[in-house]
C-alpha cells in the first residue's frame, strides 16, 4: 500500500505580517500570490495534505518563511547644476524608510558615491564639493528597513548633469 501527497495548502499574511488570509489548496508544487503591496513584510506558510481511507484530508505541519517585498521605486524629477554642486529632486514615495542617491563621473557608476536620505517626506538633496566642469550621472532608489535590514527598490533611470565651474 502506498501513501502519496495529494497537494499543498498555502497561506499568506497581510503586508504587516500579522493576519493570515484564507488558505488555498493546490495540487501543484507552486502557487503564485498576486496583489502583494510593495514594501510589505509578508509571511508565507505551506503544508502538505493527503486523504485517509475515508477520503478526509489529513494535513502535515506548517512550514513558515518571512519574505519582504521590495519597496516602490521612485524616479528623479530633476537634477540641477550649481557651482561645484548639484541638487537632485525626486517623486516622494510613501511607506519607505528613505532614499539612496548615487552619483558618478562614469555612466557605469564605477567608483560611485552614495548619499542616504532618511525619511519618506524628503524629496531633494544638495550634493556639494564636486569637481567644477565635470559631468555627473545621478540615479536614485528607495529603501525600507524591515527587521533591521534594508531592502532596496531598483535604481531609477540616470540623469546627467554638467557642473558649473
Amino acid at each position: 500500500m502506498g501513501i502519496w501527497i495529494e497537494g499543498y495548502q498555502v497561506q499568506c499574511t497581510n503586508a504587516a505580517g500579522k493576519k493570515w488570509a484564507a488558505a488555498k489548496l493546490t495540487a501543484a508544487n507552486k502557487y503564485v500570490f498576486t496583489g502583494l503591496g510593495a514594501g510589505g513584510n509578508y509571511k508565507f506558510r505551506v503544508r502538505f495534505y493527503m486523504r485517509d481511507q475515508n477520503g478526509k484530508a489529513q494535513f502535515g505541519k506548517w512550514t513558515t518563511i518571512s519574505v519582504p517585498t521590495l519597496p516602490k521605486a521612485t524616479k528623479l524629477s530633476s537634477v540641477a547644476s550649481a557651482k561645484k554642486a548639484f541638487t537632485a529632486k525626486w517623486a516622494k514615495v510613501s511607506g519607505v524608510t528613505g532614499y539612496q542617491i548615487q552619483y558618478s563621473t562614469n555612466a557605469k557608476y564605477t567608483g560611485a558615491k552614495v548619499k542616504a536620505v532618511k525619511g519618506a517626506a524628503k524629496y531633494s538633496l544638495a550634493v556639494k564639493g564636486l569637481k567644477g566642469g565635470a559631468k555627473y550621472y545621478v540615479r536614485i532608489r528607495t529603501f525600507k528597513t524591515i527587521g533591521g535590514k534594508n531592502h532596496f527598490s531598483a535604481w531609477s533611470a540616470s540623469k546627467a548633469v554638467t557642473k558649473k565651474k
